[in-house]
């Protein structure tokens, strides 16, 4: 038999199951979302040995997939987005470059054999919302590059094993509403460039670069050599450098959050930092002086927010942007002497702002100056009063 491009048979909502010699078909493609009656996949499904794409998106009757899908050493991409019943895993699948699971909401956990997914490059778990936790073989997935953990309102902790993830560019944690603490290893992930932590509402600290590296886990793992190499330094005693290729970091809506670690100086490539809606933080670290990289700076709607540190705008010489929307405990800003590139200034919402810095009136590159509802501003610098 000739080998198919792809059988489609999306939107067959009547459609209970699939005949055993299905898995005669010769296919690269097996589109089967939106079959929302669909109770069972037949074995045979696992000899379609040239199957790179199986989607069962919308498949909502499913409960469980054939361990034959371990068969499938060309697959790809499996798409389960909306298997509402799905309430397990097969335990291989090697070939396996994608993993989508959304609105999987009755899976209570992911297998163990999740590290034996040895090609993966992006896995994301959206509203599974029985998800409680990550098995520590994640950190076994080499080549990973994408991780998005989305309104998983159940999961409780992030494996410790997450700093061995070497390949790792984005991390996406929205909506982890049960989420308390992130593990110290989150600082040791050599290619991460985005970070977002998003609406983790139960979220209460941010690891430090100085938390310390599992050892037990090392050990007993197949971690990179450079993660090992971690180890040692940090055992010898040597200071850590973590997230050194990071560009992106956004904390919002992270309401339990008390503080940034003061190691977040060390993020020496960072050139966006988003700080929103965290209104139990009331201050930042002065070592964010030590970002000379920044060129977009957004601390919104954190309420509790006192004050800047003094060395804040020292040496952040790339600065751009720069929005303290919302923060109305904030009652006065450093000197900006140092924020030579400034262009925008954004202070919306801080109404218990008495006064600007002159230092404000020197800044050469400033083209767009925002006050509205800064009810408690009594007098301007010269260059914006006259």
């Amino acid at each position: 038999m000739p080998v198919l491009a792809a059988h489609d048979l999306s939107g067959c909502s009547s459609l209970i199951k699939l005949p055993a010699s299905f898995g005669q078909l010769k296919m690269l493609d097996v589109m089967l979302d939106g079959c929302g009656s669909l109770t069972e996949l037949p074995d045979s499904l696992g000899d379609m040995e040239q199957l790179k794409c199986l989607d069962l998106s919308g498949c909502s009757s499913l409960q469980c997939l054939p361990d034959t899908l371990g068969n499938l050493t060309a697959i790809e991409y499996l798409l389960l987005d909306k298997c509402v019943s799905l309430v397990s895993l097969p335990d291989s699948l090697s070939g396996l470059e994608e993993l989508w699971l959304g609105k999987c909401s009755s899976i209570a956990e992911l297998p163990a054999a999740l590290g034996r997914l040895t090609n993966i490059r992006k896995l994301g778990l959206m509203d599974c919302h029985s998800l409680k936790s990550v098995p520590d073989s994640l950190g076994q997935l080499a080549v990973l590059e994408e991780l998005w953990l989305s309104n998983c309102s159940s999961l409780e902790q992030l494996p410790r094993t997450l700093g061995q993830l070497a390949k790792l560019r984005l991390l996406l944690l929205t909506g982890c509403s049960s989420l308390q603490s992130l593990p110290p290893a989150l600082w040791y992930l050599p290619a991460l460039e985005v970070l977002r932590v998003q609406g983790c509402s139960a979220l209460h600290s941010f690891p430090t670069s100085s938390g310390g590296l599992d050892a037990e886990a090392i050990r007993t793992s197949t971690a990179s050599l450079r993660y090992k190499q971690l180890l040692a330094d940090y055992m010898a005693g040597k200071p850590l450098a973590g997230l050194q290729q990071l560009l992106e970091l956004r904390i919002e809506g992270c309401e339990q959050l008390q503080s940034l670690p003061e190691s977040l100086g060390q993020l020496s490539s960072l050139t966006f930092l988003h700080i929103q809606a965290c209104s139990s933080i009331s201050s930042i670290p002065a070592s964010i002086g030590q970002l000379n990289a920044l060129v977009d700076l957004r601390v919104m709607g954190c309420s509790g927010l006192l004050a800047l540190p003094t060395s804040f705008a020292l040496q952040l010489s790339a600065l751009k942007r720069l929005h303290l929307d919302g923060c109305s405990s904030l009652a006065s800003l450093p000197e900006l002497l140092g924020l030579s590139s400034l262009q925008h200034l954004h202070l919306e919402g801080c109404s218990t702002l008495m006064q600007l810095p002159e230092s404000l009136a020197k800044l050469c590159a400033v083209k767009h100056v925002s006050l509205a509802h800064c009810s408690s501003l009594d007098q301007l610098p010269a260059i914006l009063a006259a």
